[in-house]
């Protein structure tokens, strides 16, 4: 609906950076490290409904089970007996609100024990039917349903939609989306202990969200899903297509979960920042989350020039990928494209699977998976109607063969070619030190300045965003917040659940 794969990738140079004081950063500056939920939201619902539209019949097996509700076209999976989601929801509540805090799958060495943990956290969302769960996955609905108003807002008003998801992090009392999402997944109900609940505890390590990692999530879940779908077809060909049709929601499902990680791959923040590399090189994980906001930030605000096997393959020229709050600019329009595409050939090749599993189906989901261009490398792009020559800016950490991890020696400079060498307690000449690095950039960050503005959105892609923003509009006008009634988390015999 409001693709932009016919349109020329426009380049926007990097702006320069501004010195700027803490204060005027977020007080999140830790944890806000994700696309927005209406982001990954956003992909799930797209690639879903194009698999039922491009699928002859699917739709109508799935609701002569009763698995899907379309009505008035707002569609939802029957998750269990008791939750009903829309398929983007799935994908943004995983991994971020869900999960089993402390135990990243990406962890695991094994394929098989990865995928058996990738089963134990999936259950997390998906055997929620208490009325405690339901009522919080109701409050986290509403959260993701105030950053779409958020978007609408700033559409309206003839902004970028990034402006409105930037928006949507300051609400009531100059509070964060972090406070509520915290508020939201608390253990214990007391007032504003927002930073002792599930969300934060699974910011702690989530690792699984971020370059390499994040791979290897996503692989698991796809993998899991892949053998639900060839059990699915097992079961249908012995007779029980009840039972097969259930089994290949839950294929859909498991894969939806899976493609956050997925879905976090193609936000330029997550690509390149070595998330467990930083924590496992620094005594002191709270500096090393820090740290790692920095380049996740600043690398999603310059953005970064990606290719993949499946483009290269294609000779498609690499595109650029921007990050967290720029899903829906312009400027991002290849890269929403790819992302697209990636998840819905994903859940199609599950239904080939399902339709047809004794032959051997070409498709690697690897191939998808955009990696970030070397500095080096110049990439040939159109600006105003003329050929530039742009190349991605050098990274602020990177993790060596060694494990270690150096710093750009020029943290102002982001094309600096030098290194420091892995870290060391106490300033070192040739060394960087976590503590001296966080404070200068605690002091002058790089704060984004208002000149770095996308290429604005057309009446026609306005329109078409609009509308499908406001399709999604299925609950009451939101409050920016849930009441202080929050529920803490709840006592379930879903696997992985963090109990009171």
């Amino acid at each position: 609906m409001f693709n932009g794969a016919e349109r020329v990738l426009t380049a926007v140079s990097a702006p320069k950076p501004v010195a700027a004081n803490a204060a005027d950063r977020d007080s999140d500056s830790t944890n806000n490290q994700k696309f927005a939920a209406a982001e990954h939201k956003a992909i799930g619902d797209k690639a879903f409904q194009r698999l039922l539209t491009e699928v002859p019949g699917l739709q109508a097996l799935l609701e002569s089970q009763g698995l899907i509700d379309n009505t008035d076209g707002k569609l939802q999976l029957a998750v269990n007996a008791k939750l009903k989601l829309r398929p983007g929801e799935i994908v943004a509540l995983a991994g971020d609100f869900f999960g089993i805090p402390k135990e990243p799958i990406s962890s695991v060495a094994d394929l098989e024990e990865r995928k058996a943990l990738f089963a134990r956290v999936f259950a997390t969302l998906a055997e929620v039917t208490d009325e405690k769960g339901l009522k919080e996955i109701e409050n986290l609905r509403k959260l993701i349903s105030s950053e779409e108003q958020a978007v609408l807002d700033s559409l309206a008003k003839g902004e970028d939609p990034k402006e409105g998801f930037e928006r949507s992090a300051k609400v009531v009392g100059g509070g964060n989306s972090n406070y509520y999402y915290g508020m939201a997944t608390r253990y214990i109900k007391v007032p504003f202990l927002f930073s002792h609940s599930r969300y934060f505890d699974l910011v702690e390590k989530n690792f699984d969200h971020f370059a390499g990692d994040a791979k290897k999530a996503y692989l698991a879940g796809f993998q899991l899903a892949v053998d639900k779908a060839k059990l699915a077809a097992a079961t249908r060909q012995a007779g029980n297509s009840e039972e097969a049709t259930k089994q290949l929601l839950e294929a859909f499902l498991i894969l939806l979960y899976a493609a956050h990680f997925l879905t976090d791959l193609f936000a330029s923040g997550h690509l390149r920042t070595p998330r467990r590399g930083l924590v496992d090189n620094i005594n002191g994980g709270k500096i090393a989350g820090l740290l790692a906001k920095a380049m996740h930030d600043e690398d999603g605000d310059y953005g970064l020039w990606v290719t993949s096997k499946k483009s290269r393959d294609a000779g498609e020229k690499p595109w650029k990928a921007y990050g967290d709050h720029c899903y829906f600019s312009r400027d991002n329009s290849e890269n929403r494209t790819h992302v697209e595409d990636a998840l819905f050939d994903a859940l199609q090749h599950l239904h080939n699977v399902f339709a047809d599993p004794t032959v051997e189906h070409d498709f690697n989901p690897e191939d998808y998976i955009p990696e970030a261009c070397p500095p080096e490398q110049v990439i040939e792009a159109e600006k105003g109607g003329v050929i530039v020559e742009e190349r991605n800016h050098q990274p602020l950490f990177q993790q060596e063969q060694d494990g270690s991890i150096t710093r750009r020696a020029a943290l102002a400079d982001i094309h600096c070619t030098k290194k420091r060498l892995s870290q060391a307690l106490v300033p070192t000449p040739g060394h960087w030190a976590p503590s001296s690095t966080l404070t200068y950039l605690n002091g002058f960050w790089f704060k984004r300045t208002e000149s770095q503005s996308f290429e604005p959105l057309d009446e026609e892609e306005r329109e078409a965003l609009k509308e499908y923003l406001e399709s999604l509009q299925d609950q009451p006008e939101p409050s920016p917040a849930p009441s202080t009634d929050v529920v803490p988390a709840r006592k379930t015999g879903a696997p992985g659940c963090v109990v009171i």
